[in-house]
């Protein structure tokens, strides 16, 4: 069973590995719902506890599929994270809308990890516009989010103004071994880490681009471990940040999720050689 740990800032017992779900099967153009209700069922009876979706994930239907998939388990069983993607609403009006819509589409009466969806200077200013964080604090207080939070794409600037506008119980970010000197990242976690929040991480082998290195780059892991995929060493290197509380993989087979499960079923600690490697890489 995959490692889950309590988390005392937020209550709740998390897996390590949770589970994205922007990347389902498809056929043809259309996703393929019976296969990604199936990787979904299959992650949970492996002990994933987290499941992460949003209203821009496969055309809307990636909420369709987790409200179908979690349907025979008990609500307290999963946690749920959803998203407001503020660039959609038209109005306040229909960002309210769109919040029901989605606890219906989920079926579910609560959300327990509610993001301000992918912010960046542009989004934050609607968010401002539309009242989105107020709305969205009367929904925690109604019970219907347990706990709020917000994905970033921006500067350091644009996300230490977020942080100092508002209260947040857990912020979203991207990491992995290339952009942690690369895009800042390491500037965003070590702020979260300073304020004790804790730190969901999307992107860890950021967008598969780290699940298929260029051949040098794979003849040098190899030479240290043959048997390890390259998602495996990007993984790896993410659970070793000790402020992480959660890693989100987007599993699109069931060679990928079984991969992703022996990674976190096993954890091994990299050696300084293997850090150094990564980074070189």
């Amino acid at each position: 069973m995959i490692d889950r740990r309590m988390i005392p800032a937020l209550g709740k017992e998390i897996s390590r590995l949770g589970y994205g779900g922007m990347r389902f099967p498809k056929n043809g153009d259309e996703v393929d719902m019976d296969a990604a209700v199936q990787l979904l069922r299959k992650a949970y009876e492996m002990g994933i506890n987290y499941f992460d979706t949003a209203m821009v994930y496969h055309k809307g239907e990636s909420e369709k599929i987790f409200g179908k998939a979690f349907e025979p388990y008990p609500r307290n069983s999963y946690l749920i994270a959803d998203k407001m993607s503020i660039w959609l609403c038209s109005d306040e009006e229909d960002m309210k809308a769109r919040f029901y819509n989605q606890l219906k589409t989920l079926k579910t009466d609560y959300i327990d990890f509610y993001l301000v969806h992918s912010l960046n200077r542009n989004h934050y200013k609607k968010v401002k516009d539309l009242h989105c964080v107020e709305f969205l604090q009367q929904m925690k207080q109604e019970g219907k989010i347990k706990h709020l939070g917000f994905s970033f794409h921006d500067t350091y600037q644009v996300f230490t103004q977020i942080l100092n506008d508002y209260t947040w119980d857990f912020v979203q970010i991207q990491l992995n071994y290339l952009d942690w000197h690369n895009q800042g990242a390491e500037q965003l976690y070590r702020e979260l880490e300073r304020r004790n929040l804790p730190v969901m991480v999307m992107e860890p082998v950021r967008g598969g681009k780290l699940a298929n290195l260029p051949a040098a780059a794979q003849e040098k892991l190899h030479a240290l471990r043959p048997e390890a995929s390259d998602a495996s060493w990007a993984l790896r290197w993410v659970q070793e940040i000790p402020g992480v509380t959660m890693i989100l993989s987007g599993m699109s087979n069931m060679a990928q999720m079984q991969d992703n499960l022996a990674t976190f079923d096993h954890p091994e600690p990299l050696s300084a050689e293997e850090q150094a490697l990564l980074l070189e890489i």
